[in-house]
């Protein structure tokens, strides 16, 4: 457990997060496992604090069907960091918590001051009103869409209405899918609204068992998307590299070409990987045989220019004179 309020005074009232061992130390400078992930947790609204789904089920079932513990096991297994939020800790003895005086404020607060210095990608759970969180975050919390790469919603009561940009919408739509509450089997698509993420049935038509019936169903679906971004990542990098290639094989080229045509047709009979390499002693007497033949060249067809051109002259006099004696 970790007090949030980082810049709060002693007197003010704080409240608190979990993070497993090695997210702090990491956000604070240290580098992090290699290849390591965040997973983010996010309950819904009422009475609910950090690391709890449902009361009743805590209650009434046990602490796997009602608290996170299985999504923490879950995510350390699958070489996941864990932090869990506590958007519902909002006053202490009736005093507002600065940072925290509401559930939205809570997740920007967290985001800024933790989920934002972590190194590596981050994904989401979010159930009931922790969607709706979630979207604030995405709306309002510098870099979300770059660092998050999936959201898991279960039952989530967000809305990607007209009050959500279009960039935040396009991403949700395809970077997070909601398990809802249903009597089909689990994962079967369901009827979605206009401009929202996929739906799909949670195996359970009990609105506080969607996380725990849906959680195998959301790390495949995480899984799935992390290799995605991956491939995207990758057909990213390549044109660049492909372009780089082209432009230095072409660039000595383009510069043969401005030394006149005779000296380009030369060139084009050598074969291209030359134009990347450094030159050789070969390679300096080929061009200087080249530019003697170019000369010679010249200056054999100056000579029949000219030639020509004092022929011209007699032929025209020729025919000046018989004009004249006409």
């Amino acid at each position: 457990m970790n007090s949030i309020n980082v810049d709060a005074t002693e007197k003010q009232p704080r409240t608190f997060i979990f993070v497993s061992e090695n997210v702090l130390p990491v956000i604070h400078g240290e580098e992090p496992p290699s290849d390591k992930k965040l997973l983010v947790l996010i309950h819904g609204n009422g009475v609910v604090r950090a690391g709890q789904w449902a009361r009743r089920l805590i209650i009434n079932n046990d602490l796997n069907m009602g608290t996170m513990i299985p999504y923490i096991k879950e995510a350390i297994k699958n070489n996941y960091e864990v932090m869990l939020l506590n958007t519902n800790y909002n006053s202490d003895k009736g005093r507002p918590i600065p940072g925290s005086s509401n559930p939205e404020s809570h997740g920007r607060y967290v985001w800024k001051h933790f989920i934002s210095e972590w190194p590596g990608k981050v994904a989401i759970v979010a159930f009931s009103a922790g969607g709706y969180v979630t979207v604030e975050m995405a709306k309002q919390c510098q870099g979300f869409i770059d660092k998050v790469f999936a959201v898991g919603f279960t039952d989530s009561v967000h809305s990607l209405g007209y009050y959500v940009s279009s960039n935040v919408r396009d991403w949700f739509i395809k970077h997070s899918q909601n398990w809802v509450s249903s009597s089909k089997p689990l994962d079967t698509p369901l009827s979605s609204f206009g401009g929202d993420c996929a739906r799909v049935s949670a195996g359970t038509p009990k609105h506080e068992e969607t996380s725990y019936y849906s959680m195998e169903s959301i790390f495949a679906y995480f899984k799935e998307m992390e290799e995605r971004a991956q491939e995207e990542e990758r057909s990213y990098q390549e044109p660049d590299v492909v372009e780089e290639v082209e432009r230095n094989v072409d660039a000595p080229e383009d510069q043969d070409m401005s030394r006149g045509e005779s000296e380009a047709a030369d060139a084009k009979t050598e074969p291209k990987v030359h134009k990347v390499q450094e030159l050789s002693a070969t390679n300096t007497t080929t061009t200087t045989s080249t530019h003697e033949r170019t000369s010679r060249t010249n200056s054999a067809t100056h000579a029949s220019h000219e030639q020509n051109s004092s022929q011209q002259s007699k032929d025209s006099k020729q025919k000046s004179d018989s004009k004249e004696e006409l």
